[in-house]
């Protein structure tokens, strides 16, 4: 995907300003070693990884954008936000089933 750009030029600032951000481009972001280090170890204890960027101050509307933005790049992509706990295959299985058969066959039109 030459010439796409995954951020905004508002995200990437905003990701610039970041105490655990030491990179970032329109297309990745590169976390400090500190953060990757913090992140394992909060991982390690049972955290979900969204609970952890939140907790390390990347706010939950700035993530969703990135997310969103990301997957509306993507063909046929569709971002799905689940309110479960770590485990959420065992936790959400049928909405997982569902919106997953739902989605897929959606693609059967291509």
């Amino acid at each position: 995907m030459m010439g796409v750009n995954y951020f905004s030029d508002e995200q990437v600032h905003e990701l610039q300003c970041h105490p655990y951000v030491d990179k970032v481009s329109y297309k990745a972001i590169t976390y400090s070693e500190d953060f990757k280090v913090h992140f394992m170890m909060e991982y390690a204890s049972g955290k979900l990884p969204t609970q952890i960027f939140q907790e390390a101050g990347f706010d939950e509307e700035t993530w969703m954008n990135i997310q969103n933005d990301y997957i509306n790049k993507v063909k046929n992509g569709k971002l799905i936000k689940v309110d479960a706990a770590h485990y959420i295959h065992n936790i959400k299985y049928k909405q997982i089933a569902e919106e997953s058969k739902e989605f897929l066959d959606g693609l059967s039109d291509y």
